[in-house]
C-alpha cells in the first residue's frame, strides 16, 4: 500500500518541530559521528556543517512544483532535496524514502531513524486510514544501501524468516489471534526487530 501524503505545499522551517514522543528519546542515539549536522548527497558524498534547515518534517512530501522552497540548507549552502540521500540535524538522522503522492508523482519523503542494524527501522509519519482515522506509519531498510519501503505486518514477517527466535516473538505479538490485542504498535515492532538485529 502506498503512503497517502496530504501535506504537499506547506514547508516547515526546522526538523526540530517533530514531536513523536515514543521515539524522541531514542533518535539522538541513532545519530552518526561526532558532527552536529550533515547532508549525504545522492552521489554518496557527505558535507558536514553546524546548522541544518529543511522545508519539511517527517511524513511530509515536498512541493513538486519546484518553486524554490524544496532546498535543504546546511550553514550557507543549499542542496536540492531531490539530490539528497540522507541528512542529520542535532536531533536525529533522516533518510529519504521515495513515495507516490495523490497525483501519482514520486516525491522524496524524510523518514526518521529509530533503530539501526541488519534491519533499519524508521518512523514515517501519519497515514490516513479508512474512516479518516490516523495511525503511525513505519518504514524499513534491509541493509544501509537498500531502498526504504513501508513496513507492513506481512513484510515484517517475511524479513524475519531466517531468524527463528524473532519469528516466534513476531507470532506471539502479531499472529492473527494476538493482532487485535496488541495492534501493530511501535514498541512491539521495535522489540521484534531488535531481537533480529542482535541474533
Amino acid at each position: 500500500m502506498k503512503f497517502l501524503l496530504l501535506a504537499l505545499f506547506t514547508p516547515i522551517t526546522a526538523f526540530c518541530q517533530f514531536t513523536f514522543k515514543e521515539v524522541d528519546h531514542i533518535t539522538q542515539q541513532m545519530r552518526l559521528s561526532q558532527y552536529e549536522c550533515f547532508v549525504i548527497k545522492s552521489t554518496g558524498d557527505t558535507v558536514f556543517g553546524s546548522k541544518l534547515k529543511g522545508p519539511s518534517g517527517v511524513g511530509k512530501a515536498y512541493d513538486y512544483f519546484r518553486d524554490g522552497r524544496d532546498d535543504i540548507k546546511l550553514d550557507d549552502a543549499k542542496y536540492d532535496v531531490y539530490r539528497v540521500r540522507a541528512i542529520q540535524d542535532q536531533y536525529a538522522y533522516y533518510s529519504i524514502m521515495w513515495v507516490e503522492n495523490i497525483l501519482k508523482n514520486q516525491v522524496p519523503n524524510f523518514v526518521k531513524l529509530v533503530l539501526r542494524g541488519k534491519i533499519n527501522l524508521y518512523y514515517a509519519g501519519e497515514r490516513i486510514k479508512s474512516g479518516g482515522n490516523k495511525s503511525d506509519a513505519f518504514a524499513f531498510q534491509k541493509g544501509d544501501l537498500a531502498p526504504i519501503k513501508e513496513l507492513t505486518r506481512e513484510e515484517l514477517r517475511s524479513l524475519l524468516s531466517d531468524n527463528k527466535q524473532a519469528l516466534e516473538l513476531f507470532d506471539q505479538y502479531f499472529g492473527r489471534r494476538n493482532l487485535a490485542e496488541y495492534g501493530f504498535k511501535f514498541k512491539k515492532i521495535m522489540e521484534v526487530i531488535n531481537l533480529y538485529n542482535t541474533n
